[in-house]
């Protein structure tokens, strides 16, 4: 007798369940609505400058009412030699599509990029390290749940790119590569200007074992003549084969060269959450 009065309470009760949930879905799609046409969620573009040790900082990002709850992933772009900040702008005079492509694709995937003008210091000099570490204190983490950035470097930006991960590898988890220098000692051979500036004693080549808690996505021409795809990323999938995805493509080393990119790849790899 217990149990069926029990059962019959028990199917008694669905109906004001049943309005108790409408009303609770009820507010909460109103609330949004609500929120929807008060532009709590429409995006504005948002950049800024900044200087940092002698520096140019460059930050942009999609910003809405609605983010000031998270902090975007970063994207910290690294650039090759002779290159700046600048040339990641799109309306700058120095602005390059080259490296604008990798802005857009960070904004794409609702990442903030980031970039900063290191000069010569791109060979991977103490110097710009240091800078990097100060810009990363500065930027992040501000979300604790999300402290890593990645990093995309071109070129000789490779040098800093490896030795952050290197240094500091709980913090730097993935990087995308477009031509990157990896054997610092043997580009210094026919370089001069990469000679006098880098730093004899940090070659991310020599230490692989010190990169191997990173992911790498890189792209390399068949064609560069400038840094050999053999000697540098071909090397690095040698020596980290489970963790770097390489793409030789056709070209070489050119930012005209756009067979280096891959959509469809960069997009998945920005969005793939790395916690090794």
């Amino acid at each position: 007798m217990g149990g069926r009065h029990s059962e019959e309470n028990y199917i008694g009760a669905f109906p004001f369940l049943t309005i108790c949930m409408g009303i609770f879905i009820t507010v909460i799609l109103y609330s949004g609505y609500k929120l929807w046409d008060n532009g709590f969620f429409e995006s504005e573009l948002v950049e800024y400058h900044y200087r940092l040790n002698g520096r140019d900082v460059y930050s942009i990002e999609y910003q809405s009412d609605f983010d000031k709850f998270y902090d975007k992933p970063i994207l910290l772009a690294l650039h090759g030699s002779q290159r700046s900040s600048e040339n990641y702008k799109t309306k700058s005079e120095e602005g390059v599509s080259f490296y604008i492509y990798q802005k857009e694709r960070a904004l794409e995937n609702n990442y903030r990029s980031l970039s900063i003008s290191l000069d010569t210091d791109v060979w991977g000099n103490q110097d710009g390290i240091e800078s990097l570490k100060k810009l990363y204190q500065l930027e992040g983490p501000r979300d604790h749940y999300n402290p890593y950035w990645t990093l995309w470097a071109t070129s000789a930006g490779g040098v800093n790119a490896y030795r952050m991960i290197a240094e500091q590898p709980d913090l730097f988890q993935k990087m995308i590569g477009t031509f990157p220098v990896y054997d610092t000692a043997q580009m210094t051979i026919n370089n001069p200007r990469a000679y006098s500036y880098w730093d004899r004693y940090y070659n991310p080549a020599d230490h692989p074992e010190k990169l191997s808690q990173a992911n790498f996505l890189i792209f390399h021409g068949r064609d560069d003549d400038v840094v050999d795809l053999t000697l540098h990323s071909g090397q690095l999938k040698n020596d980290l084969p489970e963790n770097t995805t390489l793409i030789d493509t056709v070209g070489g080393h050119s930012t005209d060269n756009f067979y280096i990119y891959n959509d469809d790849l960069i997009n998945d790899f920005l969005n793939y959450d790395i916690q090794l």
